[in-house]
């Protein structure tokens, strides 16, 4: 019996874009395991009225080729938008980096001044999540996905 903690996938979504910017989080494990959850999140992500979105990846542990595949989908099914990784892991710097992805992608070393915790509901802070929470304990804008077994 495999005794190692999993890494779920958590995606913190802001309800709604402030002044056209959306802000997001994902934590956890990102892999061909939640591809479909990801699929599945994607409207909220480039939600309506966002041109650009702020990406949170620092918390995630390990992504591969799922991700990119992700943001790719998102560049192509919101022509025109933005999507800003931050807080980028120094792995996943070199890797994003490295890719031939749409200009429209970019990085950034922290979370610029315009970030709004995606914690949050009507657009009012809310209190700050830890990511890892239960699925039964999901928040208005947040999806908590296990992995396929």
């Amino acid at each position: 019996m495999d005794s190692t903690p999993l890494n779920l996938l958590t995606i913190d979504v802001q309800p709604q874009a402030v002044g056209g910017v959306l802000c997001a989080r994902m934590s956890g494990d990102v892999d061909i395991s939640n591809a479909e959850d990801l699929a599945a999140a994607s409207p909220r992500i480039r939600g309506p009225g966002a041109h650009t979105v702020l990406l949170d990846i620092g918390p995630v542990t390990f992504f591969g080729s799922t991700l990119v595949n992700f943001l790719v989908h998102l560049v192509n099914a919101a022509p025109g938008s933005r999507i800003v990784l931050c807080r980028p892991s120094p792995m996943a710097r070199r890797v994003v980096s490295a890719l031939p992805l749409p200009s429209q992608i970019s990085l950034r070393a922290d979370l610029p001044p315009e970030w709004v915790e995606p914690a949050f509901r009507a657009g009012r802070p809310g209190p700050a999540r830890s990511a890892g929470h239960g699925v039964g304990q999901r928040e208005v804008g947040t999806q908590t996905v296990e992995p396929a077994r």
